[in-house]
């Protein structure tokens, strides 16, 4: 198993990040008229529940079969479990449940999330979902 590099998951990440830009963009376009001044923490929270559903309509066929997002598979990289098996659907919840919820967390979602992400410069080249679903990214 070769672990797929910094950035090549980088990357990965920006192509699956556009790509949830374009579907949510008017989803935001049209609710975010009904909101006066600046969104409110359930707007917020519930966009944002709404952009993790489409996520998983997205990518979920992808992941279960290959273990990859449309990002991970343009980039010809994968996730496994760490001994090189196939990741399961329990694996896909915990690895994106934590993702994901870091960010929903209140006032220091963003730090969490922000060192979830930053602790792929150690040296195994794990970011924080990673290592709480025991998994890796490596090349396909």
């Amino acid at each position: 198993m070769q672990k797929a590099t910094r950035v090549q998951r980088l990357i990965a990440s920006i192509i699956d990040g556009l790509i949830m830009a374009i579907v949510i963009s008017p989803i935001i376009f049209l609710t975010s008229s009904n909101v006066n001044g600046a969104p409110t923490y359930l707007y917020t929270l519930l966009l944002n529940i709404v952009a993790i559903i489409v996520f998983f309509l997205i990518n979920w066929k992808f992941l279960v079969n290959d273990g990859q997002t449309i990002g991970k598979k343009i980039m010809k990289i994968k996730i496994v479990k760490v001994e090189g098996s196939k990741i399961d659907q329990d694996t896909i919840i915990k690895r994106y449940g934590l993702y994901f919820v870091l960010g929903l967390v209140p006032y220091i979602g963003g730090l969490l999330s922000l060192i979830n992400i930053l602790l792929i410069f150690r040296e195994d080249i794990r970011c924080g979902h990673d290592l709480f679903a025991n998994t890796i990214v490596i090349t396909a």
